[in-house]
């Protein structure tokens, strides 16, 4: 695995990004299981779909790849390194390894677009004056130039949504991870906010979307079908 300059400062990868074995989650008492013997292996450089209706198990399948929660059966190895070695270890490999695009990310309302991306630049060490240019031009990547000195409470669900977006376009992390990111756009500002996802792919990020949004997958390098038995690529 080598490193390179990606887009927005981020330092990418080549080669696989995350590998499941056989892994699997239940939940509750009764051992229901949710996911089982899903096999992945997904590469820097790509983007890849969890498809899926509703109750599928795409969050849960993409907590697990982030690391979010531990699997009750399999293994996950993420840039090469086994998760939940340690405690330690695995609240490392969280922290450095990814970026996260939620359906309800919290942000300051109170501050503008362009405060609320650049503040995860601001906390990886950068300059003022570097992160407002890197949080302006990630908000003109996902079409929000304009509203980029409005505040976010001024700001529709559909504008938040991208604002979160931007801020991780802007984040020094090579695994992007997104859950339902275009749930509440329009179908052009879907399409805006796919191919951003496809431009990070293209600089050399591993990005895996769970989507149910024809618009999305379609720009994907591989759709991953959960809900069927087993899942694997």
């Amino acid at each position: 695995m080598s490193a390179h300059p990606g887009a927005h400062g981020a330092t990418c990868c080549v080669g696989l990004a995350i590998e499941t074995i056989a892994l699997g989650h239940t939940y509750g008492r009764s051992g229901a299981p949710v996911l089982c013997d899903v096999n992945l292996g997904l590469e820097f450089g790509r983007i890849t779909a969890l498809w899926g209706p509703s109750g599928s198990g795409k969050s849960t399948l993409l907590s697990l790849l982030g690391l979010l929660m531990a699997p009750t059966a399999g293994s996950v190895t993420v840039a090469g390194h086994s998760a939940w070695t340690s405690p330690r270890a695995t609240r490392r490999m969280r922290s450095s390894l990814f970026a996260w695009v939620l359906q309800n990310s919290a942000c300051l309302e109170a501050r503008t677009a362009v405060d609320n991306v650049a503040m995860g630049v601001l906390a990886e060490g950068a300059s003022r004056p570097d992160a407002v240019q890197k949080a302006t031009a990630a908000l003109q990547t996902v079409g929000l130039a304009e509203r980029a000195r409005s505040r976010a409470v001024d700001l529709s669900g559909g504008e938040l949504q991208r604002m979160t977006v931007a801020r991780a376009l802007t984040q020094n992390k090579p695994i992007v991870l997104a859950d339902e990111p275009t749930g509440q756009l329009d179908a052009s500002s879907s399409a805006t906010v796919a191919d951003a996802f496809r431009e990070l792919a293209r600089a050399g990020r591993c990005v895996v979307v769970a989507t149910h949004d024809y618009t999305v997958a379609d720009r994907c390098d591989l759709v991953v079908a959960v809900g069927t038995k087993p899942v694997k690529t």
